[in-house]
């Protein structure tokens, strides 16, 4: 027998952007509890809205199965007597499982003999396990910030004000905060408040649309999608597309309803961006524009509430919007007294990181390490680069930015402007915006040479000083953004197919740091560590086998575009040659794993060789050995590693035939020597030792 479980918590309303973590805690929670007590099932779900989180598991059996384990007991000489007479410890010890003697044995163990016993353990009803779980469950779930509401210590983002728990049509009872479970549900806070009975998750779903609830998110972002497509064109328009924040707005909602708001037409002389956000981050508006593009004097609003209520929301909304967009004029209109160059001295006030300079110090040292990156541009671009790097972080200290005010998100975008209005080049203006692409997964790249160079310069500036400061990503808590800065990094260099190490640039950075920097070889090894290790993710993201991102990764380094470049010769030959591939693996890895025991410095010599096997595999290494460094310097990664593929039949007949410890000390040199020189030779393409299969057959 099976039954659904419906585990609902219905608190006050909880922001947004809690919502699709806390749901993905639950999710992970509940199925590491169904594992863990063997509870087979036909699937777990979790959903949320800004007054409930939800989870349903479906097909659970009413009850675990019984079970048998192998138990170990006392020592066997403790347990029975020279006569073979049961003592006190194995009567204890049966006695405690629920055994006779007669079902005790003696089981071989690292520790020598010792009683053992197979016991049966009885399945308990999955009802009194859940009791006991989804109270830990709800605890476990993490927010930003909690609160806690009643006279104990139990914290949520905001306070539990009822319980659905029902598996199948029974009730699970237990209480948090003195709420206790049952299975009545509450619809919309105003539009149908309930309570609504729910006899089993088969009429959950009914129960919430009687109380004017949407209960999957997906479904009401695609509601959302289609009342601003309808709305807009009422209003004359079209939306200006935001997948994400119709992903937000869908967390603030559980009935949504679009309006069409207006402002004043006088504000459409603000640069679009400053009006955009001023609608998307503060009051999660949508903009619509006209068929040309240009923005409309007009905005498009999703309320938790009835079309009913369409004048007393509207005008509120109106009002908060112009005041933004009020405060918005008045910081545009003083930015403009002055040019972003004549702010640029002010940045020498501003403490980039304490220890580290400030951001005239940072946006010197970007100059500097953006005409490295960019080394091989032509003279404009180099004169750009300059140039965009003075100006780099100007923005942050005018009106519209500066002290924490409501317009930080258009760093970048708004010193565009301000350049654009100032008379500086449109390469110069853009770059300004670029440096801070991209800004999070899966964002555009930089397109100008200009601003990619600005952009690699400004994080890995940013890597070697706080790496040096001391605040390097801990865990899950990376309060500089380095890991999305550096594969930011990565990505760019790829795009832009420029052949630099990373390591080489944090060499670079750390120069601009002189003095400032102490311990530089320690910063330098951790941060290019931690890069070598976004790129080998990276790689395995874009499609290749872990094992050969990492392999690779050991011999480029953080070089993108050459490690990339040795991902697809090594893919291509392990895809060709399968087993073979595997084999010369093997080879190489033995080789690896013997010189750890041993090694002898200098080159081979063929006159101390003896054994046929081992002379065939050296005259097979000097016929490949200088086509394959040949190759390798000159980045044809596939002719090499096709060379070295010849010697898999050499070293396996070297390993089945040869013994490399000789007792002749110069003869297990001169082998030593060999082998040496051959894992030399791979290893400088790539470590094939983290090849998966190898570990699989070791």
């Amino acid at each position: 027998m099976t039954a659904d479980l419906l585990y609902e918590i219905g608190t006050e309303e909880i922001p947004a952007g809690y919502l699709p973590p806390a749901a993905r805690q639950l999710a992970r929670g509940a199925e590491a509890f169904l594992a863990e007590n063997n509870l087979t099932h036909a699937g777990v779900e979790t959903h949320a809205t800004p007054r409930r989180l939800v989870l349903i598991v479906r097909g659970l059996p009413l009850r675990q199965e019984d079970r048998t384990e192998e138990v170990t007991g006392p020592p066997w000489k403790a347990a029975f007597d020279a006569e073979g007479q049961p003592t006190k410890a194995a009567q204890g010890f049966a006695r405690g499982r629920g055994l006779t003697v007669d079902d005790l044995r003696q089981v071989d163990t690292d520790k020598g003999p010792y009683v053992g016993a197979t016991v049966t353990v009885l399945g308990q009803e999955t009802a009194d396990l859940l009791a006991e779980a989804l109270p830990r469950l709800t605890a476990a779930i993490t927010f930003p910030k909690t609160m806690k509401w009643g006279p104990q210590r139990f914290r949520f983002a905001r306070p539990i004000r009822w319980m659905v728990a029902l598996l199948g049509d029974t009730v699970i009872p237990f209480e948090i905060e003195g709420v206790a479970t049952g299975r009545a549900t509450f619809g919309h806070r105003i539009l149908a408040k309930g309570p609504f009975e729910v006899s089993s998750l088969a009429d959950y779903e009914a129960a919430l649309q009687k109380g004017r609830v949407v209960l999957r998110a997906s479904e009401r972002a695609e509601r959302i999608s289609g009342m601003l497509k309808a709305a807009s064109a009422e209003a004359g328009g079209e939306v200006v597309p935001d997948e994400a924040l119709v992903r937000e707005v869908a967390y603030l909602v559980e009935t949504p309803s679009a309006f069409v708001g207006s402002f004043d037409e006088e504000f459409l002389e603000l640069p679009d961006p400053v009006i955009t956000i001023a609608m998307r981050d503060h009051q999660r508006y949508f903009a619509i524009r006209d068929a040309a593009g240009a923005l409309l004097p007009r905005f498009l609003c999703v309320a938790n509430s009835a079309p009913e209520a369409v004048d007393q929301v509207m005008n509120g909304n109106q009002r908060v919007l112009r005041a933004r967009l009020d405060d918005a004029r008045f910081y545009w209109n003083e930015d403009l007294k002055t040019t972003l160059e004549q702010k640029v001295p002010s940045l020498g006030k501003v403490v980039w990181l304490e220890g580290f300079g400030s951001l005239l110090d940072k946006s010197e040292r970007i100059a500097a390490l953006a005409r490295e990156v960019g080394a091989g541009a032509d003279e404009q671009t180099h004169a750009d680069i300059e140039r965009a790097s003075r100006l780099s972080k100007a923005d942050l200290v005018t009106e519209m930015i500066k002290d924490g005010k409501e317009f930080t998100s258009l760093q970048g975008v708004i010193g565009r402007e301000y350049a654009g209005r100032n008379g500086e080049r449109d390469s110069v203006a853009l770059a300004l915006e670029e440096q801070y692409l991209p800004r999070f997964a899966g964002d555009s790249l930089p397109g100008s040479t200009v601003g990619a160079c600005l952009a690699i310069a400004d994080r890995i500036d940013t890597l070697v000083g706080v790496w040096a400061a001391g605040m390097k990503p801990t865990g899950s808590k990376d309060p500089f953004a380095l890991r999305r800065g550096v594969l930011g990094a990565i990505r760019i260099l790829q795009d832009r197919r420029l052949g630099m190490s990373i390591e080489h640039l944090l060499a670079k950075a750390a120069d601009g740091y002189g003095d400032r920097l102490q311990d530089r070889k320690t910063v330098l090894d951790e941060a290019a560590a931690f890069a070598r290790d976004r790129l080998s993710g990276h790689l395995a993201e874009e499609g290749f086998a872990a094992d050969v991102a990492a392999a690779v990764v050991v011999a480029a380094g953080a070089h993108p575009v050459d490690a990339r470049a040795r991902c697809e010769a090594l893919t291509a030959l392990r895809d060709a040659q399968g087993d073979d591939f595997d084999a010369l693996a093997a080879g190489f890895k033995r080789a690896k794993n013997i010189l750890k025991k041993g090694a002898a410095s200098g080159e081979p010599s063929r006159e101390l060789l003896r054994e046929d096997a081992e002379t065939q595999l050296f005259d097979a290494f000097a016929a490949v050995d200088l086509e394959v460094a040949a190759a390798e310097k000159e980045h044809r990664y596939a002719d090499a590693l096709a060379g070295l593929a010849q010697l898999r039949k050499p070293i396996d007949a070297f390993f089945d035939s040869v013994l490399v410890m000789a007792d002749d000390e110069a003869v297990r040199a001169n082998r030593l020597r060999l082998l040496g020189r051959i894992v030399d030779r791979v290893q400088g393409i790539a470590d094939l030792s983290r090849i998966a299969a190898l570990e699989e057959k070791a």
